[in-house]
């Protein structure tokens, strides 16, 4: 077992457990000035929080939030952001907040965090841990995950103003298009044929550069090798990544974080999906495409339930064909068809 499933396992019994010990959190106030938002997994489910972050701060209210060092690059450069804190080096102070938000969807320590934090508590409804929030929202599954996580402001009857917020303003043209194939080593079911890949790249070719992006050094040098037309790779830090994305004309992708961090920069994005839903998880922003082709079992990932199948044949992502992918990328580069 690997270590992430074995801490997702003792997450799922042992907090669980933990979090049926200890008495629901009440609050006499309602007016919340200060706020603790706690968010520790995922760079493509942190962007999507960024909003809400906006939304609170423009309410006059002071948002601190409590990450980990795999999400920090997404929060620490946010103006919008008061006081930004590891869970590895966070000192919690008893009742220190007035309100704690978990928007964590199935995470159980994260709600007793906030429980120790906040005289009131957040979170969302249908969960065991859910016995110990103030206040509660349905995690929505007919909703995109931006508006899911606005669904806090408008539960606290605040302004939901839905802006993506830019991860940065600096600019690093590389390339004109951008791909992300790879998923890391606990979602190889999200992952399209490498030869479907490199048969797209060499079409797009001929409209500018393609650069991939990930650290998926193995898929990535597969597809080079497979693909016909000269592309660029080389692994960059986060902080880098948001400039070259941001330089980019066009960006392809499976459901994983650089997705969301090019839709964030208005980036025209293009999202491949199978075992998990675009209604939920698309690149977020007018004009942004999501490929999905259902099938009978397909999505099987439920967020909320921390439910994410290892699935060997994924048909779903399978049935995409390289003419889809192309001929969106034609429709978002103005090319006609």
């Amino acid at each position: 077992m690997s270590l992430i499933k074995l801490l997702r396992e003792i997450d799922r019994y042992l907090v669980r457990i933990l979090a049926h010990l200890v008495p629901k959190k009440w609050s006499k106030t309602h007016n919340y000035n200060n706020i603790l938002i706690i968010k520790l997994w995922a760079l493509g489910d942190s962007i999507p929080t960024l909003p809400l972050i906006n939304s609170l701060k423009k309410a006059g209210k002071e948002v601190d939030i409590l990450c980990t060092p795999r999400n920090k690059p997404i929060y620490e450069d946010q103006e919008v952001i008061n006081n930004l804190y590891l869970l590895n080096k966070f000192i919690p102070k008893w009742n220190h907040y007035d309100l704690a938000i978990d928007l964590e969807p199935y995470l159980n320590i994260s709600s007793l965090v906030g429980w120790f934090c906040g005289r009131a508590l957040m979170g969302f409804s249908g969960q065991p841990r859910s016995r110990l929030y103030s206040l509660s929202i349905p995690f929505n599954k007919e909703k995109h995950i931006v508006q899911i996580y606005l669904d806090f402001a408008r539960k606290l009857n605040l302004k939901a103003i839905d802006n993506l917020i830019p991860l940065t303003k600096e600019k690093n043209k590389v390339a004109k298009i951008g791909i992300c194939p790879g998923v890391g080593k606990t979602a190889k079911s999200r992952m399209w044929d490498n030869k479907k890949w490199a048969q797209l790249c060499d079409e797009l070719s001929q409209f500018g550069p393609i650069l991939f992006v990930g650290k998926e050094d193995e898929v990535i040098h597969n597809i080079q090798r497979l693909m016909k037309e000269r592309s660029i790779y080389k692994r960059v830090s986060l902080k880098e990544l948001f400039k070259i994305i941001n330089g980019l004309d066009l960006f392809i992708s499976v459901d994983t974080g650089p997705l969301h961090i090019a839709a964030a920069q208005g980036v025209k994005t293009i999202g491949l999906f199978g075992p998990n839903t675009p209604t939920i998880w698309g690149p977020y922003g007018k004009g942004n495409i999501s490929i999905y082709k259902k099938t009978d079992c397909s999505p099987c990932i439920q967020n909320d339930k921390g439910l994410m199948p290892d699935c060997r044949d994924n048909i779903c992502m399978q049935r995409i064909t390289v003419d889809d992918v192309y001929r969106a990328s034609l429709k978002l580069l103005n090319r006609g068809i």
